[in-house]
């Protein structure tokens, strides 16, 4: 999928898919672009995701991912 947001091109097939997890009302398929933009498909829709949400979603979602994609977290 494709769509052009802001004027930028965001293309499911070109990003990465970083993992599916539970986001708002429902399953969705998570993108980072090549200049580390976030964004999931909704229906027929992109909707861009900020850092902070990406980052609280895969924190409490797949810790090993967070850590992975953001770098190591200090542990209790």
């Amino acid at each position: 999928m494709k769509q052009m947001i802001d004027g930028l091109l965001y293309d499911s097939e070109k990003a990465e898919c970083i993992g599916e997890y539970y986001y708002a009302d429902g399953w969705r398929s998570f993108y980072k672009t090549a200049k580390m933009r976030y964004f999931i498909e909704v229906s027929y829709d992109i909707i861009i995701l900020s850092e902070s949400e990406v980052m609280r979603v895969l924190g409490e979602a797949d810790p090993d991912k967070y850590i992975e994609l953001f770098g190591p977290v200090e542990e209790a």
